[in-house]
């Protein structure tokens, strides 16, 4: 396990241990160390990742993510190449889940 500087501790992928040590500047410091700078669509999928997670215990399907993007932003934006423009590095799920202070998701793109 890491524990940072501001004792987060994560296992040894970089995600929180406890979902509950969460925070905005959390999700800053573990966007920045996937090389994301998160705007407001990004903000946007982290909540609800978060508020999915919490309702049903479980990470919620691409489809749900890029189907959120294309109704709140507009139907350019709501496929997957955007949802990767956004969350470029490893699998999308994967580093959504990190940011968003959840863990690995089991089933990943």
């Amino acid at each position: 396990m890491n524990q940072d500087k501001t004792n987060i501790i994560t296992d040894l992928n970089g995600y929180l241990i406890n979902t509950q040590d969460w925070n905005e500047k959390i999700a800053i410091k573990l966007a920045q160390s996937e090389g994301i700078i998160l705007n407001s669509i990004h903000w946007k999928i982290i909540y609800f990742v978060r508020m999915f997670y919490q309702e049903y215990s479980m990470f919620p399907k691409i489809q749900t993510l890029i189907n959120i993007i294309a109704t709140q932003h507009n139907q350019k934006k709501g496929n997957s190449r955007y949802l990767i423009q956004l969350f470029p590095k490893k699998s999308v799920a994967q580093q959504i889940a990190k940011i968003a202070g959840l863990p690995k998701p089991k089933k990943c793109l």
